[in-house]
């Protein structure tokens, strides 16, 4: 009698720690461009705020943010969610056999930990998107900036210089 029950996965010889230790090296490799584009982006971001009015670094934001991404940052991010389906299913069948491994128990709490934080960044985007444009933020060119940059002329009606 051989029992083929899911609750009794039989992975016997089959190494899935030598599987998720490369993928998990291999994650790790395509993560390494990531502080670059981190970086280009945000020198974008200080260039427009440092632009002379608040219409001018408006426009530049918006440009910026719609922009479409470089090919190598949307096939990184391709491979991530393609990673994390990958692993979720890879550590999901090894944590059904009798006796999962330490690596695969660590690395299942990882992945649980990215896709919490993968919503909960979304649903605080979402609010914090709702909050800034439910807000009464200030507008246009400051007072300071005005007053620096106008000169006031005084009308009499019915006198002329």
């Amino acid at each position: 009698y051989e029992d083929t029950s899911a609750s009794s996965l039989d992975l016997e010889g089959f190494d899935v720690d030598s599987i998720l230790k490369v993928l998990c090296m291999l994650r790790v490799v395509c993560t390494a461009p990531r502080p670059y584009f981190w970086i280009w982006r945000r020198s974008r971001f200080v260039a427009a705020k440092c632009l002379p009015t608040p219409q001018q670094v408006s426009r530049r934001l918006l440009e910026i943010s719609s922009e479409p991404h470089s090919l190598s940052e949307d096939l990184l991010q391709s491979f991530f969610y393609a990673w994390l389906l990958v692993m979720c299913l890879l550590v999901f069948l090894t944590r059904l056999s009798p006796d999962p491994t330490e690596l695969a128990d660590a690395v299942w709490h990882h992945v649980l930990l990215n896709v919490f934080s993968m919503i909960l960044h979304r649903v605080s985007c979402i609010f914090l998107f709702i909050r800034l444009t439910h807000m009464d933020l200030k507008r246009g060119v400051s007072n300071m900036t005005l007053e620096a940059q106008s000169t006031r002329l005084t009308y009499v009606e019915g006198k002329m210089d």
